[in-house]
């Protein structure tokens, strides 16, 4: 008899959009004849994509370098620890992730490739997405490509799993719009761009480790390349300044890729809030910070520059007390509270617990509530790929690849030049220089790649995994800079991978460590 991979009980739950979240029905669907149901099965993968970046998503890159836990209950300088039953940071991710994907199959076997031509295609790029999700941090996932398997999956090879992806890509490719305005849904669903962005940073990583597949750095070029140039069909460009990227008022704006949508119902501190935002509410006080940080050699080599500002919060709220007399009467005693800026790099417990990333919050609006504001005031949605991100690529790619040219050093440059909150489409004082080698290039980039996309869901993390960097990232690392460290029993030999989930371990002889 098949079984389903994972023991948890699946699901359909439903959006009526990408932006709004309802129910969960009670039914699944034998046979799609219905256009309601199609569009349940697509919305529900939106569902457990929000589901996988949960509480612990974060928690994953606790290994890298801009990423760092920061406990409130051990505020004192020092390491904390994650205890066993924090199997949940990879167990959820992994299960949410299948369950997408269960809606995605059940999609591409059922739909017409014609007349069903939008949500197929959708439902090709999500799975794709999905797996390279999972083959970046769980090494060689369970190829589920059905409704039900067996626990006698084989285990696959990255380049199996690869080639799934690939595939699905390119059928995506095949099926879907050329244009940002014939999506199914503008500015939510993905089209041709979409697609040739994703499968620009697939062809990238798998350049680099494991596969070392270097032949690909062309192909992710020249893919990037066609995204950078059709930008106005696919309806994307830099946002002009850094900081309206956290605006709760840019739901849709020309940089997004690639993003999942919080709505009403479910707002974005409900559902990310064990992510990285905590609020405290004392008298006048309304605090909001990150329960994660850089560490410290991370954040003193980011430049310095109004990028930087707007990611990073240094500094602390305090208690300050007043003691006055007046007319000869009793004294009295008022409390207020004050925000103190601080230099992190005078000590390095107040590195340790004052810099906190403040990406995801309207600094604004924050500015502007009421203290007594149930919610701070967030982002709506969640990036998962930048335009930024894809002019980095290319940047990278080409001269990889041995073709460093003046569109490589211009696609890096308008990065900067908006990090020091120049016009991106202006040379500026900024740009580098023309005179750098391949190699001084490559590294500049690599760089810029950490500090833009910097405690983002696709960001650094994945660079360090496929740049080979463990060596030089803990050379870097200072004794009291927070957890980084997770259970063996969590991690493959390799350690940047995490193992499957133990029960499929113990189901699927096959995937016996």
């Amino acid at each position: 008899m098949k079984k389903l991979l994972f023991t948890v009980t699946v699901m359909l739950l439903v959006f009526t959009g990408c932006e709004k979240i309802l129910h969960e029905p009670e039914r699944s669907f034998e046979k799609l004849d219905k256009e309601e149901e199609k569009l349940e099965l697509i919305n529900g993968i939106y569902y457990w994509l929000l589901q996988a970046h949960n509480g612990y998503y974060f928690y994953l890159f606790a290994k890298s370098d801009d990423i760092t836990y920061y406990t409130r209950e051990h505020p004192d300088c020092g390491s904390g620890s994650y205890e066993s039953s924090d199997i949940r940071i990879y167990d959820e991710l992994y299960k949410s992730l299948y369950k997408a994907i269960l809606n995605a199959n059940q999609l591409i076997l059922q739909l017409d490739d014609v007349k069903d031509a939008l949500l197929k295609g959708e439902a090709h790029f999500l799975r794709a997405y999905c797996y390279f999700k999972l083959v970046r941090i769980y090494k060689v996932p369970p190829l589920v490509t059905g409704i039900d398997v067996d626990y006698s999956l084989p285990k696959p090879t990255f380049k199996e799993v690869y080639d799934l992806i690939e595939s699905d890509l390119n059928n995506a490719m095949d099926l879907l719009p050329g244009s940002y305005s014939e999506a199914r849904k503008p500015g939510y669903s993905p089209h041709k761009g979409t697609v040739k962005a994703l499968l620009a940073e697939v062809y990238l990583t798998m350049a680099g480790y494991p596969l070392h597949e270097t032949e690909k750095y062309a192909l992710a070029a020249e893919l990037a390349k066609q995204v950078i140039d059709n930008k106005i069909s696919y309806n994307l460009s830099l946002v002009s300044e850094f900081e309206k990227l956290w605006s709760s008022d840019s739901t849709l704006n020309s940089e997004i890729i690639f993003a999942l949508f919080y709505g009403e119902e479910r707002s974005f501190n409900d559902h990310i809030s064990d992510i990285h935002i905590y609020n405290v509410i004392t008298n006048d006080r309304y605090d909001v910070a990150s329960r994660f940080h850089p560490e410290y050699h991370f954040y003193n080599n980011y430049a310095s520059n109004i990028r930087k500002k707007i990611t990073f919060r240094t500094g602390r709220f305090i208690d300050q007390e007043h003691t006055f007399n007046e007319n000869d009467s009793e004294s009295e005693y008022h409390t207020w509270t004050i925000f103190e800026e601080m230099d992190p790099a005078k000590d390095i417990c107040d590195h340790r617990n004052y810099i906190k990333y403040k990406k995801w919050v309207d600094e604004k609006k924050l500015s502007l509530a009421a203290r007594w504001l149930e919610q701070p005031p967030l982002t709506p949605q969640l990036y998962l790929f930048r335009y930024a991100q894809t002019l980095l690529t290319y940047a990278e790619a080409s001269a990889r690849s041995g073709n460093l040219n003046e569109k490589s050093f211009e696609s890096v440059n308008k990065i900067k030049r908006r990090a020091n909150g120049k016009n991106p489409d202006n040379p500026s004082e900024y740009d580098l220089p023309n005179t750098l080698t391949t190699e001084q290039f490559i590294d500049s980039v690599v760089w810029e790649r950490a500090w833009e996309l910097c405690m983002e869901p696709e960001g650094r993390w994945f660079d360090i995994i496929r740049l080979d960097l463990k060596n030089e990232i803990i050379a870097n690392r200072e004794g009291y800079d927070e957890q980084h460290e997770f259970p063996e029993s969590f991690i493959s030999d390799d350690w940047y991978f995490a193992l499957i989930p133990e029960e499929d371990r113990w189901l699927n002889p096959n995937y016996e460590e």
